[in-house]
């Protein structure tokens, strides 16, 4: 086979990518027990966002900090990716997951969640190495690295806010943690500056800012959802909380223990305006998306519209099991199968 044949039938490959070889390599740098404790915790996190294809629901499910800079790397190309172009994708994709897993770790540890103070050098590991991905792709763009300083700091600046919020029990409406969480994921509106920059389309990064926001704010209020009675047995009002909290009457609060107050709360009141504000979130998305003309983004947004409708499904029939009784909860779930098909 010739040399040029072979790198021709290179190219035309399936892009595929795993980051459990990077983690590795920049843990070893770490003293063996310090590298052994980061490595598990970090691999539930890292093998799941291996990629096998650019296109198809595996691809539209990952997080959108990965797919996204893929998008605008390989939509409406003319023709496969050639080496320099696979090449980019793979160093930002490693960046990208290895800001993730930093601020991962430095998060956990800040509240709380991680006992091994040692993370924290696994972290700013993790940090260190996202900035020679970047360096090596970027050696001399000031913006970029205008915009990667910047994004970083909102985000350190953001989970300190937020934090303090979420001990202040009430504060915070649901727009202004929506807000509050964006900013916290300012720092994977890098991959897509850089995924922009390498594609010299830096005027297509507001709109895609714009549905990663979107999509952040969404995610983490879901998130904040699944998490209501766990954060609130801590300390921490969340979103959901405070949304429940701020509607409920005096009469339904539980004495002194919120955790009680909210735990009944999902019950008698349900979550429809949480879900309500998650919902307009992605339709923020879906405009940015249309806005940009990228079908694979509106997949993704679809994907996740989908996931929120399937919670809304099982929480309404928690609630019905729970006001009728478990028998009358299967003729219930019959006949809101039959009213979803008659729409």
């Amino acid at each position: 086979m010739s040399l040029c044949r072979a790198i021709s039938e290179q190219h035309d490959m399936p892009y595929a990518l795993t980051f459990s070889s990077t983690i590795d390599r920049v843990l070893a740098s770490l003293p063996d027990a310090v590298a052994a404790s980061a490595r598990a915790v970090l691999a539930p996190f890292v093998d799941p966002l291996a990629i096998d294809g650019l296109d198809g629901p595996s691809f539209l499910r990952l997080p959108y900090w990965v797919a996204f800079p893929a998008i605008i790397l390989t939509e409406r190309r003319r023709s496969a990716l050639d080496a320099r172009s696979r090449a980019t994708l793979d160093a930002v994709l490693r960046a990208q997951v290895c800001l993730f897993l930093a601020t991962r770790l430095h998060d956990d540890l800040f509240d709380g969640q991680r006992g091994d103070p040692s993370a924290i050098y696994a972290g700013d590991a993790l940090l260190l190495h996202a900035v020679r991905e970047y360096q090596a792709l970027f050696p001399r763009c000031p913006a970029f690295w205008s915009a990667f300083h910047a994004e970083v700091g909102t985000t350190w600046r953001a989970i300190l806010a937020t934090d303090a919020a979420q001990r202040l029990q009430g504060a915070g409406t649901i727009g202004s943690f929506a807000r509050d969480y964006a900013s916290i994921n300012a720092v994977f509106r890098i991959g897509l500056a850089a995924a922009c920059s390498a594609r010299r389309r830096n005027d297509l990064l507001p709109s895609w800012s714009r549905c990663a926001d979107a999509l952040a704010a969404a995610e983490q209020l879901l998130d904040d959802f699944e998490d209501i009675v766990q954060d609130a047995s801590r300390g921490r009002i969340n979103a959901a909380a405070a949304l429940l909290l701020r509607d409920a009457e005096a009469a339904e609060r539980t004495g002194s223990d919120v955790t009680l107050t909210i735990a009944a709360l999902l019950v008698t009141r349900g979550a429809g305006p949480l879900f309500d504000a998650i919902r307009a979130l992605y339709r923020d998305a879906e405009d940015a998306a249309r806005d940009l003309g990228s079908a694979r983004a509106l997949e993704c947004i679809a994907l996740r519209g989908e996931a929120l409708r399937r919670i809304e499904e099982a929480c309404h029939s928690r609630r019905v099991e729970h006001v009728f009784g478990a028998g009358e909860a299967a003729p219930q779930k019959k006949r809101d199968a039959r009213a979803r098909a008659s729409h």
